[in-house]
């Protein structure tokens, strides 16, 4: 395992830090993104699994799936 800076100042010990797992192509943030924004399958299942915290109030009163998704590659892509 392999600890990979994301967005961590030059010579800091604080910031976003992922994991590369030994054997993996990618770390694993970079796959979490890769997921949101390539496979709206993979979103469309969690947050059909999750559907009762999606609409416990974070976003307001309801969100729909498909603006949970919509939502969620737009912060993906940002």
């Amino acid at each position: 395992m392999k600890i990979v800076p994301i967005f961590v100042q030059e010579n800091k010990r604080e910031g976003l830090f992922s994991i590369h797992l030994k054997g993996e192509l990618e770390d694993e943030v970079t796959k979490c993104i890769d997921q949101w924004l390539l496979n709206p399958q993979y979103l469309y299942d969690f947050f059909t699994l999750h559907q009762d915290d999606l609409n416990s109030g974070y976003y307001g009163k309801t969100i729909s799936i498909q603006q949970a998704i919509n939502y969620t590659r737009k912060e993906a892509e940002y």
